[in-house]
């Protein structure tokens, strides 16, 4: 039986189980952190991708003032999002508030 490397496998469990939906999912969340970082620095801890489905990406923000500059920068995210193949998915960007735990 000759070598086979270990992606291989991997893919086919992925396939298997179902999993490669959230795999996609949790790449795109991932590269949209990475561009948050790279390019919107002091926004990275601000704005966080949390899922991806069906084309349309939410990404939750701390307060009202995150929520608006986010907003502000759509068209702008949209243009980075065209010039990676694995964000070229994104149809739709939700913007929501992250829950606040009262203790």
């Amino acid at each position: 039986m000759p070598f086979q490397p270990a992606k291989d496998f991997l893919i086919t469990a992925a396939k298997k189980y179902n999993l490669h939906r959230q795999a996609g999912a949790s790449l795109v969340c991932e590269r949209v952190r990475k561009i948050f970082s790279d390019q919107y620095p002091a926004f990275k801890e601000l704005w966080t991708p949390t899922k991806f489905e069906n084309g349309n990406l939410v990404i939750e923000v701390t307060d009202s003032a995150a929520s608006s500059e986010l907003y502000l920068r759509t068209m702008e995210l949209g243009e980075l999002f065209e010039q990676d193949e694995a964000l070229s998915s994104v149809e739709d960007v939700r913007i929501v508030r992250k829950n606040k735990i009262n203790n």
